[in-house]
């Protein structure tokens, strides 16, 4: 009886450890995100679908920053410039608070109604491995 009991805890802990190994990426996302909700700092219409603005967010863990990805309540994927004069959007920022822009959005929407995911490529204990982090979820 014993045996058979140890090899069911076997089975479980394998099953578990595959589990969680499928299911890690979704888990970190969730559980241990990069960086923060962003709120507007700042921003002003440029033209007609056409806005820049400064936010701000607290980025929570040392990985390195790849990109954002936008999408409007629609679906659509919104483009957008980072116009910062200092270039330092195209590289990772230091934990802790952070302002970031001026991003220019080529949409009519507010900022606060866009989906807006960072992705980041993070350093573990078996390899590189990205973590997307939703800065608004758009509602």
């Amino acid at each position: 009886m014993k045996m058979f009991n140890f090899q069911m805890f076997l089975l479980a802990a394998s099953l578990a450890t595959a589990l969680i190994s499928w299911a890690k990426p979704d888990l970190e996302t969730a559980f241990f995100p990069v960086v923060g909700q962003i709120e507007l700092v700042e921003g002003h219409k440029v033209d007609d679908g056409v806005q820049e603005v400064f936010v701000k967010f607290d980025k929570l863990r040392d990985c390195d920053f790849v990109g954002l990805r936008m999408n409007d309540p629609l679906g659509y994927r919104v483009n957008f410039n980072f116009l910062d004069t200092t270039g330092d959007s195209y590289h990772s920022r230091p934990e802790g608070f952070n302002i970031a822009g001026p991003w220019r959005l080529f949409t009519n929407f507010e900022i606060d109604e866009l989906h807006i995911e960072a992705v980041h490529e993070c350093k573990g204990l078996f390899g590189d491995y990205s973590v997307v982090s939703v800065m608004n979820d758009g509602k």
